[in-house]
């Protein structure tokens, strides 16, 4: 098991629509990325115990809707 990836300076600010936006440095706008901490069109649901828990792919793909039986993403 690795050991943990710890990140500072990032803020989260919290829409009115509820979504959760994870504001990064000036420095490095794009670090969460770049260090593949996530990337675009990640699901996260929340556990119990409030760490976000990152969904595997079938799952996104249910969330996103698909119905054509063959479209996945990531």
């Amino acid at each position: 098991m690795s050991s943990p990836t710890t990140f500072v300076d990032y803020s989260i600010r919290k829409d009115p629509n509820g979504d959760l936006v994870i504001i990064p440095s000036e420095d490095w706008p794009t670090e969460l990325l770049d260090k593949n901490l996530f990337e675009a069109g990640d699901v996260f649901v929340v556990g119990t115990d409030g760490t976000l828990v990152k969904m595997d792919k079938l799952t996104k793909w249910f969330i996103e809707g698909k119905t054509d039986g063959y479209s996945t993403t990531n």
